[in-house]
């Protein structure tokens, strides 16, 4: 049985682009920011989270986005990408938006093997590892 995804949407997706980063030998982190290679498109189930906690900003309360992707592991190797921490996220069926990977789980087994991966995202900068 192959796993499908309810009401799909594209997104777009950039990923980092590590050999085009200009790294700090010493820190072994990005001296300015990330590169990123151009964003490409797949089609995923989308879900946002139903609450988000108010949080103080240098430009007063702000809510934080967050939420999850489903994307099918057949669609990414049909692409030949992978989705891993720091990726960016540029758009969501039609909207852009600027939301981060922050977590990327196996998910749906129907037959013993993952078929899916459950892309956690919010709209914070990663701060695990060097510079997300």
């Amino acid at each position: 049985m192959q796993a499908r995804l309810i009401h799909p949407q594209t997104v777009k997706i950039a990923s980092k682009d590590a050999a085009s980063t200009l790294m700090d030998d010493g820190a072994k982190e990005p001296v300015l920011q990330i590169a990123r290679a151009t964003a490409w498109a797949i089609k995923a189930q989308v879900s946002f989270a139903a609450q988000t906690k108010p949080s103080a900003r240098a430009t007063g309360i702000g809510v934080t986005g967050a939420g999850y992707l489903i994307i099918l592991k057949r669609d990414l190797a049909a692409l030949g990408k992978t989705i891993t921490f720091g990726d960016k996220i540029t758009e969501i069926a039609g909207e852009t938006v600027q939301f981060f990977v922050d977590e990327v789980t196996n998910v749906i087994s129907y037959t013993g093997a993952s078929q899916a991966y459950k892309v956690d995202f919010t709209d914070k900068t990663p701060t695990k590892g060097a510079n997300g």
